[in-house]
């Protein structure tokens, strides 16, 4: 970010906002071009809506330092996680490679999540780039020590979290709960295709067999809309996989297309043995706009002739919690279902915590973009969401990355082919996780330390106007 930062400010707001704006352009289109596999044209759009985020942040970071007179380590970082968290909710949301997620290897840094959520990491990045840009702009020895003291700040979290993992691991519980997951890699180009159901529907039963041969096995995950048409209790289709759950007697969870009143919904179903009988049903909460639906239809409804693609899905209203027994302790756990990029958001993770879930599963189905480093970059988002909430998270892909995450955001196991590639990879992994029932300072209090930020940049925007006035009424006493 120094380049950034480092652009003169006494240029106009206009050369400001287009040198910013255009960064942003530059990294998007180079970031999320895997889009192209699914929409050219929304690709690009995307990355163009975008880069407005980095364009407002010239924007504000210039009119704040003129107003303040401060050094950018005072203003840029809150700036910075302000927008983060304004593209997670506002407007078309799209929270996707937060800056924080970049440090998803540094399992020790980001147990600050667990406290300030994603937004923290990205604050201490930014931080760092600010204070850096300070000495390369005004080269005195107050800013080498501020960058100093940033990197000396960056370097106690990491300490803090070394020792936040053992030391909460020792009261870690015990009971653990075997679990596996499938990963079909069924071409997106089939998937939906009625002559290959049954041939779909026979990966998958054929992969969780073998899963299925370890009868410690609790559960069995199957990825998003693994099941390739709308649920029929009485289809013959559905009684294959019936027939499966009751010959394995274990609990099967899978991602399908329902229709409920006329409405359709991404779902996650789970058949709970041995009555082999749909227990509970999850709809999801967050679609994909532009993609599962048509925002602001009867506004922009000539966009579904621009993009056939979008679908007509309805959203769920109840937050699912799911519930199975161990098969060897019988001790029941209850867990929560996140469907696709429904991992992206914080609140979402929170609120299954908050209502219940010991562990939280993702199902999804990246297949849409290939072998595209959109995999991993998905992936990234789901070790934050087990830190945030010290929820073992476990991950089903139908291509993607499959794997079991630890409450603390390292993964313990990732499904890989005999070459040990995870993309691309069909087959099976078996992992024990820790239900938890821990709640981190995160998931009490959420998005508190966003809340500080706005008010630090309120306070900073009133006082040099307080300031002002003082100086002003001086003056008239002087007079």
């Amino acid at each position: 970010m120094v380049p950034l930062f480092c652009i003169p400010q006494k240029i106009s707001p206009k050369k400001i906002f287009i040198l910013y704006y255009s960064a942003g352009i530059i990294f998007w289109l180079s970031h999320i071009w895997w889009l192209i596999y699914v929409t050219p044209l929304g690709y690009v759009l995307l990355s163009f809506y975008l880069a407005l985020f980095f364009g407002l942040l010239g924007l504000l970071i210039k009119f704040s330092r003129e107003k303040t007179g401060y050094p950018l380590l005072f203003l840029a970082p809150p700036i910075w996680v302000m927008l983060e968290f304004a593209r997670t909710y506002m407007l078309i949301s799209f929270p996707w490679s937060l800056l924080g997620y970049s440090q998803w290897h540094n399992t020790a840094l980001i147990q600050i999540s667990s406290i300030t959520g994603v937004y923290g990491v990205s604050f201490l990045i930014v931080m760092f780039n600010a204070a850096a840009s300070d000495l390369v702009l005004l080269k005195t020895k107050k800013h080498f020590r501020n960058l100093l003291l940033s990197f000396l700040t960056i370097i106690n979290v990491i300490v803090w979290g070394w020792h936040a993992i053992p030391l909460e691991q020792e009261g870690y519980a015990c009971q653990k709960i075997k679990i596996s997951v499938i990963q079909g890699n069924i071409p997106q180009n089939i998937k939906w295709d009625e002559e290959y159901s049954k041939e779909i529907i026979n990966t998958y039963a054929e992969l969780s067999i073998y899963a299925g041969t370890d009868h410690d096995v609790s559960l069995i995950v199957w990825p998003e809309t693994s099941y390739p048409d709308y649920i029929s209790v009485e289809s013959e289709l559905f009684q294959k996989v019936r027939n499966l759950t009751y010959y394995l007697d274990t609990h099967l969870l899978f991602g399908a297309v329902t229709s409920q009143n006329n409405r359709d919904y991404n779902s996650a179903l789970l058949l709970l043995s041995p009555e082999a009988e749909i227990e509970q049903v999850y709809n999801k909460l967050r679609l994909v706009q532009f993609a599962e639906y048509l925002p602001l239809k009867k506004l922009l409804f000539f966009l579904s002739d621009i993009f056939p693609q979008i679908g007509d899905f309805s959203k769920g209203t109840e937050y699912t919690i799911f519930n199975i027994k161990n098969q060897i302790s019988n001790i029941k756990y209850n867990f929560a279902t996140l469907i696709c990029f429904e991992d992206l958001f914080p609140d979402l993770a929170r609120d299954f915590t908050n209502n219940g879930a010991q562990f939280l599963v993702n199902i999804t189905n990246d297949a849409h973009f290939k072998e595209s480093p959109a995999l991993w970059q998905h992936f990234a988002h789901s070790i934050f969401r087990a830190v945030e909430n010290r929820r073992p998270i476990v991950r089903a892909a139908n291509n993607g990355i499959s794997a079991f995450i630890n409450s603390y955001g390292k993964p313990i196991e990732i499904l890989t082919d005999a070459n040990g590639k995870a993309r691309g990879a069909r087959g099976y992994a078996t992992a024990q996780i820790s239900p938890s029932n821990t709640k981190t300072f995160y998931t009490r209090f959420g998005d508190l330390f966003i809340y500080i930020n706005l008010l630090y940049l309120f306070a900073l925007s009133i006082y040099p106007i307080r300031q002002q006035r003082k100086k002003g009424k001086q003056g008239v006493k002087k007079l």
